[in-house]
């Protein structure tokens, strides 16, 4: 275990020019930076045309250059003003690489028993998926950004209790990893057992390895902006082996390298944007090193906050941008998710599954309106092809259906947004990363209110009629009695449980008993926090897992 004293840490950063200065002359001076013009970013994973079904490709298609030109052109003319690659998990380079080239990985793969995947195959025999990719964006219009995952670990997720000769199996995967168990987290790791296995940020070989596969990028594509992706995955150190201050040291530090990474590789006159993808809970930045105005020192552009995996109306947004200057443009992300792990009974008789709502129309454009009001200067969109399912149906259930792209050509328009109808939810999302008060995280019991807090924007002109509260339940609620509060007034409840707008998607909407819902009076509703609080008054405790409020 690499264990580092202070005053070793101290003397490694310094060298590296780590800490911030007051007299340096690498911080920028924020007005004669100009503030990126994006309304819409668009984020591909690459891998959805591999693991969805859709008319891209079809299944057991070798992966050709035309099934990645298709992602980005079905885009076209949607509204959408970046559009992002990330190749791959960040290890292996998906693109002709001196830094670790492609046939030396297979040679690796195959001496552990493995095989290169589809993407990996294709730069084998001589493609180039960067290379494709920005030629695809600019012949459509959108400018190309590269999206580099920072800690992945989607290799070693092989379920949380699988044993650890199965962990070891899985990392073989990236020689890097293999070749490095002590730059391991190791076991005092906050989060599962599967966490133990990434790789600790606090050594240096690892943010070395990662920079020479940034350098790579940067002196070889003419892209337009790069993101440093912070949420795959957000757990970076060994909390007993840092401090609070090396952590942010080493990140800043790190994000000031990529800076001028950047400016020297760049055309003169040009510049390339540099944007990084964060949790939008302050809570988790001490763990990950993550300092906003630091950050922004150092020279990003761009932040996209994220919630990981469902849409959330619960986006610090307002704080973050209090903490960021104004040249600096600040996106709230959005998914294919409303709620997760809304449990059923699966119809084919294999237990129970659990099943993600989809996100609506509806619920995009409100979270949109309620982004521009805290501050947020556009919108990013992460996982949306997955709209489509997956052949695994373990990893995305439900029925298929094409993404709903023609919402973003109305995203960027703040007027538009003001006067459309409006459905905010909460929905329950992934207990990591850490907020507390996350919703729906333990069951409702009889006799102790459960208060959440939803924050709602006015339409232009203000509410003029009142709407609809639902909760819904992980199963039939019978002959349970539940009653709801909205800022303090009690609320009316309706037979009426039904979707408030049309809902194209059918995943996880179970059946009427499982909702309860209670009529809202315009009056009642006020802009900024409102304070919901449901009480189960009898029945037995009960999993919620999404709430909404519809007013038209």
């Amino acid at each position: 275990m690499h264990h580092m004293s202070r005053r070793g840490f101290l003397g490694e950063t310094a060298g590296a020019g780590l800490f911030l200065g007051c007299g340096q002359a690498s911080l920028r001076a924020e007005e004669t930076l100009r503030k990126a013009p994006f309304k819409v970013l668009f984020s591909n994973d690459t891998t959805n045309i591999e693991s969805c079904p859709g008319p891209i490709k079809k299944r057991g298609e070798p992966f050709t250059e035309g099934q990645l030109r298709a992602s980005v052109a079905e885009t076209a003319g949607a509204g959408i003003d970046v559009h992002l690659l990330q190749p791959g998990l960040g290890w292996v380079p998906w693109w002709p690489s001196a830094a670790l080239p492609m046939k030396q990985h297979v040679a690796w793969l195959e001496r552990q028993g493995g095989r290169p995947n589809v993407f990996e195959s294709y730069v084998l025999n001589g493609g180039d998926l960067v290379r494709v990719f920005i030629d695809a964006c600019r012949a459509c219009g959108e400018a190309p950004f590269i999206s580099i995952r920072l800690n992945d670990a989607h290799h070693i997720y092989r379920g949380a209790k699988a044993k650890p000769e199965a962990r070891e199996k899985a990392l073989a995967e990236f020689q890097f990893f293999a070749d490095h168990p002590d730059c391991r987290i190791g076991p005092e790791v906050d989060g599962d057992a599967r966490m133990q296995y990434m790789l600790d940020w606090g050594r240096p070989e690892v943010r070395d390895y990662k920079l020479k596969l940034l350098e790579e990028l940067c002196r070889n594509y003419d892209f337009e902006g790069l993101e440093l992706d912070f949420m795959r995955h957000w757990i970076f150190f060994n909390l007993k082996r840092t401090t609070a201050e090396q952590r942010r040291a080493i990140q800043t530090g790190f994000v000031r390298q990529v800076r001028e990474l950047l400016d020297r590789t760049g055309q003169p006159g040009k510049r390339r944007w540099l944007c990084v993808r964060v949790p939008s809970y302050a809570e988790t930045y001490d763990a990950a090193g993550i300092d906003l105005p630091s950050l922004a020192l150092a020279g990003v552009d761009m932040v996209n906050a994220s919630s990981n995996y469902f849409t959330d109306c619960q986006l610090e947004l307002a704080a973050m941008r209090r903490k960021l200057p104004a040249t600096v443009a600040l996106y709230a992300e959005v998914q294919y998710v409303s709620a997760m792990a809304q449990k059923f009974t699966d119809p084919d008789g294999k237990g129970v599954i659990n099943a993600n709502r989809r996100t609506t129309p509806e619920q995009f454009t409100t979270v949109a309106h309620q982004a521009y009001a805290q501050g947020a200067d556009g919108i990013s969109a992460f996982n949306f092809q997955y709209y489509r399912g997956t052949y695994n149906p373990t990893d995305v259930y439900g029925a298929p259906a094409e993404p709903p792209y023609g919402v973003f050509r109305r995203l960027g328009d703040r007027a538009w947004l003001a006067q459309q109808p409006q459905h905010y939810f909460l929905g329950q999302g992934q207990g990591q990363p850490k907020k507390t008060g996350r919703p729906f995280q333990e069951n409702v019991t009889p006799g102790r209110p459960v208060a959440q807090t939803l924050f709602l924007v006015p339409p232009a002109g203000g509410w003029s009629q009142g709407g609809r509260l639902r909760i819904q339940a992980h199963g039939p609620l019978g002959d349970s009695r539940w009653s709801a509060t909205l800022n303090g007034v009690a609320l009316a409840p309706t037979a009426d449980v039904s979707e408030p707008y049309p809902n194209p998607y059918p995943v996880g909407l179970g059946q009427p008993g499982d909702y309860r819902a209670w009529s809202v009076p315009a009056a009642v509703l006020k802009a900024g926090p409102n304070r919901i609080e449901l009480t189960l008054i009898s029945g037995k405790a009960m999993s919620v897992g999404y709430l909404d409020l519809a007013v038209r």
